[in-house]
């Protein structure tokens, strides 16, 4: 095993890249092709970086003004990505009763979002966006507190009064409704907050570290239902445990569950075994790699403490949850805006089935359902900021945008992820539609199929049925029966697919 070791000058002149490629380098192959594949690459690579970079800064930009402030306390792209996509979902915990109607069916702006980056990459800065609700978070446990005091002192009256002639009824025993759960946590016990919650109060679970969370999920005895209760939460289905102690029936008829975890890719396998039961899809993604650029670590005497500034940005989330606390709200979306989702899920969908494989087909329906619950979230920025009473908000195009620019991206890392995921079948047939689909002409028939892609070997069978859901797709159209016109949707697919593989 032979490297080439190259050193490129980054086009803003901020430093040197290295790029040390594992690669294997035939004895036949001269030098200096080699070099110059290499360097291509590397600068393919930088391209997408700072073209990723400029995009991310500009949607950043025209975030709500306390996003804006959030993402801008960081510099570095990784920490940028992690403070809007966190700091975004985060939020929709404390939108209790904001819904969107969604393909004839109500949802609400509770997400759940993996980041995955390599150790001393810039995740700390989730301790901080966890600040965010840290005072609300602390009234309620305050609450509980004295709530259950007060049970606890009824219980005593009970117990009391058992001895005498007349007794009292027993205390019935109270909800302690939370914002913030530990992410260790028992099957049971999440049905059981939940339960507490109810649909009126948001449950978060926040981790910094998966592991927390994904030594609980992946316990067969005590984790065993913990897919089972995010995937019915995703959907907002109605979550239930019926227990033998006492006869307790626990349901939660619209769970909300909002979820930020992050960790390394070593930590995943033990949350998601595979995506066969569609829990990984229910997530939104964001990865990245560990920045190799030195951070200067001088404080700056000109800019607030992170301490002091977030202390401060939590009195503003305490104050927007303590706003939107009883308010029924709808955000509605444009014929233009529905239009865009459609396009979404469409070209998505068509590019998952049939060149990622069959299982992720899901990650791109639910994007497209994502992409409205950031919208609304976004939208209710504007909302609090204007001190707004009206039960109806219409999402802004700004916020359109950054919500499906979000989408798109972690569409993108889902299924570049997705790839990893332990126990996953190798599955060739996506290999094999590209091949399809690329070496057909504008205009064909059935019976040439064979010999205008001489590399593929299918079954008449197989072969009528791909063709078939490429038609469904709108990759191709069915001129008459046996004849097919190949459409510019299936060019641009082959295309970014390939675009892919660079």
């Amino acid at each position: 095993m032979s490297q080439q070791l190259l050193l490129s000058q980054n086009t803003n002149n901020q430093g040197l890249s290295l790029v040390l490629p594992d690669l294997e380098v035939s004895k036949n192959v001269q030098g200096s092709n080699t070099f110059s594949q290499l360097a291509h690459s590397a600068g393919q690579e930088d391209i997408k970086n700072n073209s990723y970079d400029k995009d991310l800064r500009a949607i950043i930009e025209t975030a709500p003004k306390i996003i804006k402030d959030i993402c801008w306390r960081y510099t570095s792209i990784e920490e940028l990505t992690m403070a809007l996509f966190s700091a975004i979902t985060l939020t929709g915990s404390i939108l209790p009763e904001v819904k969107v109607n969604y393909h004839n069916k109500m949802c609400y702006p509770a997400l759940m979002l993996l980041i995955v980056f390599p150790p001393a990459s810039g995740k700390g800065c989730l301790s901080s966006i966890r600040k965010l609700i840290s005072k609300i978070n602390a009234e309620l446990i305050d609450k509980n507190k004295n709530v259950m005091r007060e049970y606890k002192l009824k219980t005593d009256q009970y117990k009391k009064s058992l001895k005498s002639d007349s007794f009292d009824l027993p205390p019935e025993k109270p909800n302690l409704p939370m914002l913030l759960m530990p992410g260790d946590v028992t099957s049971a016990k999440l049905i059981e907050q939940l339960s507490q919650n109810g649909p009126e109060q948001p449950l978060m679970i926040f981790e910094t570290e998966a592991d927390a969370f994904g030594v609980s999920a992946s316990n067969k005895q005590y984790g065993s239902q913990i897919s089972t209760v995010l995937r019915k939460s995703f959907e907002f289905e109605t979550v239930s445990q019926a227990r033998k102690t006492e006869g307790e029936l626990l349901i939660t008829e619209t769970p909300k569950l909002v979820m930020v975890l992050s960790g390394t890719e070593s930590q995943i396998a033990k949350i998601f075994p595979s995506n066969d039961d569609g829990l990984f899809s229910r997530f939104m993604i964001v990865t990245g790699n560990a920045s190799p650029k030195w951070m200067d670590v001088k404080p700056d005497s000109t800019k607030v403490s992170q301490d002091n500034f977030f202390e401060t940005m939590a009195d503003k989330y305490y104050e927007m949850w303590k706003f939107f606390i009883g308010k029924d709200i709808e955000v509605k979306f444009t014929d233009a805006q529905w239009n865009q989702i459609n396009a979404f899920g469409e070209r998505n969908l068509a590019m998952t089935h049939h060149f990622k494989g069959e299982l992720t087909g899901s990650m791109a329906k639910r994007h497209a359902n994502m992409i409205v619950r950031l919208a609304t979230t976004l939208t209710m920025f504007q909302y609090f900021d204007n001190k707004s009473e009206i039960p109806v908000a219409f999402c802004k195009d700004q916020f359109f945008d950054i919500a499906i620019w979000m989408a798109e991206h972690s569409l993108k890392w889902s299924l570049d992820l997705f790839k990893k995921l332990p126990e996953k079948i190798k599955n060739e047939v996506p290999l094999q539609k590209l091949l399809l689909l690329d070496n057909l002409p504008e205009f064909f028939s059935l019976k040439e199929v064979e010999k205008l892609v001489p590399g593929i070997k299918l079954s008449e069978r197989t072969l009528s049925r791909w063709v078939n859901e490429f038609v469904a797709s709108g990759y191709l159209t069915r001129l008459q029966h046996g004849k097919y016109r190949k459409m510019f949707m299936a060019y641009m697919a082959v295309a970014e697919i390939k675009n892919e593989g660079q």
